[in-house]
């Protein structure tokens, strides 16, 4: 009985401990409510915030390259007669400066026939439209008549506009060619190389040089794969500096002291091109090639006294040309020494082999004509007439030194005569009342015993 009653008394007095305990524990748990609250949050400063640009300087090292290389290959076929003095390898020549030339006779004798045939077809037309206009006008007195396009003549006109026309484009095409003969450079060019001479006869297509073109180049630059996150997303129009240090590195390098002469020279920059030369002549380089770009530059700036010096050295050494004697020529004329400008002239003359031949006739000619040397100018326009044909103007000077000297004025009215059907328009109005003028002198001549001549 007493067992049973334990059994019911002991789950309410563990009930009851276990409520008490718990209240025990809470009372003590619990923080005292008058304690003060302390701020934890972190203190920190704040100062407003601008944009500011930032650049990213990117050094790299880079290879240039000509934009591009040309291979020159002759359009038509023929005889090598004359090539430029630069273009040699390592030469340079400037835009639309004649590299070489090929034997003109056959192609000047294919415009020459394409002209006339364009000439007669063009008589022929002439002729085929009066005839259609006199069949047009008989049409018109004869209403009864039946006017068909045949009576009219209109396809024989038409016919005869064909011929015009197709001998308008042989003309065109033989024009064209005979232009080739003289091959241009396309561009301000480095001479790389060259296969031809003179004499030489090439085929049409020929690879006869390779230049490059020096008026613009193309420079690559490796980037580093860590350094294009700096660059922009279009690089169009983004400004490059580019710094040539080849020389600053090497001041002494022939070979690009060389190459810088060559394009200073090309750009005219004269002044520069002596200090440059005289640089390199300061380590003893005196080539020939040297010598002959500073006495060209001393010309150019009419320091002659200097090109006189350096050009005599290349004939001392016998490694003189005809380019070297008409320069020598010239800068002797501007000292005044008029006797031996003439000599070099004749040299030039002698050992000529380019086209230039004619222009050295022509400074020789007018150097006789300022020392009144009348009949040896009038011998030198001759051959300047004979080399240059091209220079219609020639034959005006021929003429007026004829004037001055013949007596038989003939001889001067011929020449003028060749001068005034040309093409040249320059003193064509004192040339047609010269010959006026000369036709009454030889008219009353006649009715006078003749005169004979110096």
């Amino acid at each position: 009985m007493r067992t049973s009653l334990l059994k019911w008394i002991l789950p309410f007095v563990a009930l009851i401990v276990g409520v008490a305990g718990f209240k025990a524990i809470n009372a003590i748990a619990q923080e005292p409510k008058d304690k003060d609250v302390v701020d934890v949050r972190p203190l920190v400063q704040v100062e407003p915030v601008a944009s500011d640009d930032h650049q990213v300087i990117i050094n790299s090292y880079g290879e240039v390259k000509p934009l591009e290389s040309t291979l020159i290959a002759s359009q038509v076929a023929g005889e090598v007669t004359s090539w430029h003095p630069n273009f040699v390898a390592g030469g340079i020549v400037a835009r639309g400066e004649v590299l070489f030339t090929i034997e003109k006779d056959n192609y000047e004798a294919a415009v020459l026939q394409a002209e006339a045939s364009l000439a007669s077809a063009q008589a022929a037309l002439i002729e085929e439209q009066a005839q259609a206009k006199v069949a047009e006008d008989e049409a018109r007195r004869y209403p009864e008549r039946e006017r068909t396009d045949l009576f009219l003549r209109k396809p024989q006109v038409l016919s005869a506009q064909a011929a015009v026309k197709s001998a308008q484009a042989a003309l065109k095409r033989a024009e064209r060619d005979l232009a080739r003969c003289e091959v241009k450079a396309p561009y301000d060019a480095l001479v790389i190389s060259r296969e031809i001479g003179v004499g030489q006869y090439i085929n049409v297509g020929s690879q006869v040089a390779e230049i490059n073109n020096i008026e613009s180049a193309e420079i690559i630059v490796p980037i580093a794969g860590f350094d294009s996150v700096f660059l922009p997303k279009r690089l169009k129009g983004v400004k490059a500096t580019i710094i040539n240090k080849g020389l600053n590195w090497a001041p002494d390098n022939l070979k690009l002291l060389y190459t810088k002469s060559n394009i200073l020279h090309a750009k005219k920059e004269y002044e520069n091109v002596v200090s440059t030369i005289s640089h390199a002549m300061s380590l003893r380089d005196t080539s020939q090639y040297y010598q002959k770009m500073i006495g060209a530059a001393y010309l150019h700036l009419e320091k002659f006294d200097s090109c006189i010096y350096h050009l005599n050295e290349i004939v001392r050494k016998e490694e003189d040309s005809e380019l070297t004697h008409y320069q020598l020529a010239l800068a002797y004329k501007g000292i005044g020494d008029l006797e031996q400008s003439e000599i070099e002239y004749q040299t030039a003359i002698e050992k000529g082999i380019s086209e230039n031949i004619g222009i050295y006739f022509k400074n020789l000619a007018l150097l006789l004509d300022e020392q009144n040397k009348l009949k040896e100018a009038i011998a030198a326009w001759k051959k300047a007439v004979e080399y240059s044909p091209e220079e219609e103007v020639y034959l005006y000077f021929l003429a007026k030194d004829c004037d001055n000297y013949y007596r038989d004025k003939k001889i001067a009215r011929r020449y003028y005569r060749q001068y005034y059907d040309t093409k040249d328009k320059q003193y064509r109005e004192y040339v047609r009342l010269r010959i006026q003028y000369l036709n009454g002198v030889i008219h009353q001549s006649k009715a006078t015993t003749k005169t004979p001549g110096p």
